[in-house]
């Protein structure tokens, strides 16, 4: 999924500023920094690549993105997605291979913009970043970008 919204932002803005810096979190030489929303290989609460069971609390904006850093804060660590009640299928929790890495995988998606948004950019809106996995094809035909145009 990074590739797909990183490509995207790329082809419409000629960087990736917005997912990259802004959604994920990298300072301006690109190392990653804690607080944002994250992305699949690490959580908002840590630099080091799959440590989805870091136990530091660090505030993020994760369930209220905006790209000025503007939403609301909240405490974050492993609890937060980790302590999330999914429905795994005919299962003993405590059985299920990397489920807390899974859980933030699932809690990361939940948290990525989709459908009536209304997050500002600028004088734009962020568009539905699912539609990119959900009809690449059409997408990329009608020049649809992270962002309106």
């Amino acid at each position: 999924m990074e590739a797909i919204l990183s490509h995207v932002n790329h082809l419409q803005h000629g960087n990736t500023d917005l997912f990259w810096k802004k959604f994920v979190g990298q300072d301006e030489n690109g190392d990653f920094i804690t607080g944002r929303v994250g992305w699949t290989h690490m959580p908002p609460n840590t630099t080091k690549h799959y440590n989805t069971q870091n136990p530091a609390h660090v505030e993020s904006d994760i369930e209220d993105w905006t790209p000025d850093n503007n939403g609301s804060k909240k405490v974050v660590n492993v609890d937060t997605w980790g302590n999330l009640t999914y429905q795994w299928p005919d299962a003993n929790l405590a059985e299920i291979p990397q489920r807390v890495e899974s859980q933030w995988y699932i809690y990361w998606m939940q948290n990525m913009p989709g459908h009536k948004n209304r997050i500002r950019y600028g004088e734009k809106t962020v568009t539905n970043w699912w539609v990119f996995t959900g009809d690449w094809d059409m997408a990329i035909s009608s020049k649809l970008g992270l962002t309106s145009k």
